[in-house]
């Protein structure tokens, strides 16, 4: 019996032993029919691991283009040091986020309105610089049904250079506002700067 003949529920559960067993075959079960496509894609973009220096542009430049797929991400985690060389010159993502610019800010524009001094500087961390702290944070962003966050371990890791972790203390304090509405927003911005005050340094 052909895979597309077979209930929902078991075509969901083949995929996800594929997924499993071999992941690297996963990104070609969308491509055998317009079924599988649709019961696979939310497999495959169910998760995203940042896995080289260029995962991440690509990522977002996935996102930017096609927003429908960001809700599908329900896990988010990333490996790579954070204190690793973003020197922009000759590297192969420079063009990349330098030909999302216009909607890179259109997002930034959506995410902190009103505070252009803030969007510049993201702006500018994440196209010229390629800061890894402005690229995650965007990411993040843009992720709407977000569940789980796997971040390097800071302690590690030199977060009080020229950029600090500022990106991704503005994205992590958005979703957990967003997450939390039903607690007073005063507690969780307490709670929140006091543990970004011992990650980051500020």
């Amino acid at each position: 019996m052909a895979l597309n003949n077979l209930p929902l529920e078991i075509t969901v559960h083949v995929i996800r032993q594929i997924e499993h067993r071999y992941p690297g075959d996963l990104a070609a079960i969308p491509r055998c029919c317009r079924y599988l496509h649709q019961v696979a894609m939310p497999i495959l973009y169910s998760s995203f691991t940042e896995r080289g220096v260029l995962s991440m542009p690509l990522f977002l430049r996935t996102i930017l283009y096609r927003p429908d797929l960001a809700r599908y991400v329900k896990t988010f985690s990333i490996y790579l040091t954070i204190a690793r060389d973003h020197n922009p010159s000759g590297c192969p993502d420079s063009d990349l986020l330098r030909s999302l610019k216009p909607m890179i800010d259109d997002q930034l524009e959506d995410i902190c309105p009103g505070d252009a001094l803030f969007k510049r500087s993201w702006s500018r961390s994440l196209i010229n610089h390629r800061n890894w702290d402005a690229i995650s944070a965007l990411v993040i962003c843009l992720l709407p049904n977000l569940s789980t966050l796997t971040l390097p371990h800071y302690a590690d890791q030199d977060t009080n250079g020229p950029h600090g972790l500022r990106y991704l203390t503005f994205a992590l304090l958005e979703g957990a506002q967003k997450q939390f509405r039903n607690c007073p927003p005063k507690f969780w911005k307490n709670w929140f700067y006091g543990t970004s005050n011992r990650i980051t340094g500020y």
